[in-house]
């Protein structure tokens, strides 16, 4: 009884071809010692190979790579939308009650060899609330091949990252990484090549590895992960990745495009956005962005409120008095 009980958790599991004369045999290879785990990776060109391999085996998907130092550019051409519309669950209404907020207008910023520089645009606005009744998602299909090609650069990549999870605290995950021969950001482009949408997420690895751990919570990698999605007819029937910039990522160029997405997810889509002036707001942001990966290679930061005509720098040092 027991023994028919166990055939069928098998069958279960590996699917109606187990027989009672194969349980015997899937014991044995479930035994410990008759499987050798893969072999790790340990140099760039070998993870581009065992992701490519992944990616074709399991799923039959066909990225193209294309290394730029340790930046690392994934292009994956669809064709399927990558957003569709769908209903919210709310009746739509228009009200004449007006509300005002402060709305982030105009955001950008630059950086040279000392200084990092934004410049932006703040105001107090009246608007009336209007709900249209849907919202857009982002579509079945590409979640899944987002979150697949997520997973496998993961098991391709993971074994070049020198720290260990388990010896992992969150404040010391930051740490220069011991090996040359790795993986800093990472570049992942998903195109709907029907339609010239694109969507285009650019991380640091070891902040997306360790999200999966808890060492870095969900909502600082929100903060931390660049991703927009774009329209750009130089993508329709672009099946190689030819209308992307290619280019080797630097820390100045990431911290800067990552403050200006943290002030933009603040005022934009947080559900406590800046009630201080901007000027505090922002430089709390840029402390927490630097704070979060040590940096210290700069000397001064410049803020250009277009609104008052004015123009502010700060030290570093006097930075972190503006921590959030």
């Amino acid at each position: 009884m027991k023994y028919q009980t166990y055939t069928r958790r098998l069958k279960h599991v590996f699917g109606p071809i187990v027989t009672r004369a194969a349980v015997p045999v899937i014991l044995l290879c479930m035994a410990p010692g008759c499987a050798q785990p893969p072999a790790k990776v340990t140099t760039l060109s070998e993870a581009h190979k065992k992701f490519l391999t992944i990616c074709d085996e399991e799923r039959h998907l066909k990225p193209l790579i294309k290394p730029q130092g340790k930046t690392l550019y994934i292009y994956l051409p669809v064709e399927h939308e990558i957003m569709v519309t769908k209903p919210n669950g709310k009746e739509a209404f228009q009200s004449p009650m007006a509300k005002s907020a402060q709305k982030l207008l105009f955001i950008d910023g630059r950086h040279d060899k000392n200084q990092f520089s934004f410049t932006y645009d703040v105001a107090e606005q009246k608007f009336y609330p209007n709900e249209l009744g849907y919202t857009y998602v982002y579509s079945d299909a590409y979640r899944q091949k987002d979150s697949f090609l997520l997973q496998a650069l993961l098991r391709a990549y993971g074994d070049l990252d020198a720290v260990s999870i388990d010896a992992l605290e969150s404040s010391q995950y930051d740490k220069p990484l011991a090996q040359k021969d790795t993986l800093d950001f990472v570049v992942l482009v998903i195109a709907d090549i029907n339609n010239g949408m694109v969507a285009t997420k650019t991380f640091y690895f070891r902040d997306y590895r360790y999200s999966l751990t808890g060492a870095l919570p969900a909502e600082e990698y929100i903060r931390r992960q660049l991703f927009e999605v774009t329209g750009n007819v130089q993508a329709v029937d672009d099946t190689t990745g030819r209308h992307l910039k290619y280019h080797e990522i630097t820390w100045r160029e990431f911290l800067t495009r990552q403050i200006v997405h943290r002030v933009k997810f603040q005022y934009q889509r947080s559900d406590f956005p800046p009630k201080d002036d901007p000027e505090n707001a922002i430089l709390g942001m840029a402390y927490e962005a630097f704070k979060a990966y040590t940096y210290k290679d700069f000397d001064t930061i410049e803020l250009n409120n277009l609104a008052e005509g004015k123009t502010y720098l700060f030290n570093k040092r006097q930075l972190e008095t503006f921590k959030e």
